[in-house]
């Protein structure tokens, strides 16, 4: 399990659906819009934690343009 905090909870909810658009699934922690949780399989190959992490900066960055920073 991991999470990424985010700046305020307005970005949960644009995080969760940048998530869906980049082809993954994110939810909050703990029903905390400030944290977007991911949760991975616990075997994991190497090369899909890799396509994930690029796949949560493609979502990141949608956020960060749509706040405007």
């Amino acid at each position: 399990m991991m999470g990424i905090e985010l700046l305020n909870q307005q970005c949960g909810p644009l995080f969760t659906r940048a998530a869906y658009d980049a082809g993954f699934l994110s939810v909050y922690a703990s029903n905390n819009p400030t944290v977007a949780q991911l949760l991975p399989p616990l075997t994991i190959e190497r090369s899909l934690a890799e396509e994930i992490l690029e796949r949560v900066d493609r979502a990141l960055s949608s956020v960060e343009r749509f706040v405007g920073l």
